[in-house]
């Protein structure tokens, strides 16, 4: 009888370190300490350099780039960089040569909540420009997808709908409706793939929920998904930007930085079309802009669920 349970007993340890060790296999890299435990570099100026683990090359760091904590970082006389992790950033204008774990302990322990750094970090990972936008549009995963944020709150001026286009020739119809028993307050049909309005021409119910889709008009029953959104007064958006541009952050930022900011800000309030005119605003500004990139990729991968 013991040595039945002794064999039971063994059996059942060796499943249980089975089981224990292809779930270990399981776990992505980034939660294994990959860049979990990393820090993004938010804004640099001058010459700033870094070594990864086991490297002899020394890599620019550039506004964007994530730095893990096993890296050795180099500041170059009259350089800077500003760290971010979580909500907290820190600046280090000091030439010298630093280790990542130290600096990260630094960052959580010594930095400022920042508006901006919060930014930054979230949006890292997402890349450079080359890997933008991720997603094809809005809307679903059908063959039609509108390709600008038209979701969420709209301000009562000059829009432009656009979608993907379909093979040469196709002819689109695009309606616009505030329910779905009562006649479309837009329903035109269009060669191309867009097509710009003015709301104030049209008749509709300032603050109630609008949907719009585009379909096929030439025979193919082809849909769009219906996408969500609410006309709002002009005036309205104009005074969602009033408290950050009175935030000390935000007035001492360079012009990227602000733009951003109010891009992020945009966002956070649902006026979604006018973030996506900021972000692709920042990312005109300069040749280099990894950081704008970053952010603009995270935003179209929001605005894509």
């Amino acid at each position: 009888m013991k040595a039945m349970f002794a064999q039971l007993m063994a059996v059942l340890f060796l499943v249980a370190i089975t089981q224990n060790t292809s779930f270990s296999q399981d776990i992505p890299d980034i939660e294994l300490g990959g860049t979990s435990s990393s820090c993004v570099a938010s804004d640099v100026s001058g010459k700033v350099t870094y070594k990864e683990a086991g490297s002899t090359t020394a890599m620019p760091v550039t506004a964007g780039t994530v730095l893990r904590e096993d890296a050795t970082v180099m500041v170059s006389d009259g350089g800077s960089i500003t760290l971010a992790k979580d909500e907290r950033s820190l600046t280090v204008n000091k030439k010298g040569t630093y280790k990542m774990t130290d600096l990260t302990k630094n960052v959580q322990e010594k930095g400022e909540v920042s508006r901006f750094a919060m930014m930054a970090f979230a949006a890292k990972g997402y890349g450079s420009k080359d890997t933008i936008p991720i997603k094809k549009g809005w809307g679903g995963k059908d063959s039609l997808l509108f390709s600008n944020p038209t979701k969420g709150m709209v301000p009562i001026q000059p829009i432009t709908f656009k979608w993907t286009a379909m093979e040469a020739g196709s002819k689109y119809k695009l309606i616009v409706y505030q329910n779905a028993n009562e006649a479309p307050i837009l329903s035109v049909n269009t060669s191309a793939a867009s097509f710009s309005l003015d709301p104030s021409q049209l008749s509709f119910e300032t603050g109630r929920p609008c949907y719009a889709q585009v379909m096929l008009a030439n025979g193919n029953n082809t849909f769009s998904e219906v996408v969500r959104f609410t006309f709002v007064p002009a005036a309205k958006s104009e005074t969602v930007l009033s408290s950050l541009k009175n935030e000390k952050e935000y007035m001492k930022g360079s012009s990227l930085q602000k733009t951003l900011m109010e891009a992020y800000e945009l966002e956070n309030n649902d006026y979604n079309t006018l973030a996506y005119r900021k972000y692709q605003e920042a990312m005109k500004m300069g040749e280099n802009n990894q950081m704008a990139a970053q952010m603009y990729a995270a935003f179209l991968d929001r605005m894509s669920k």
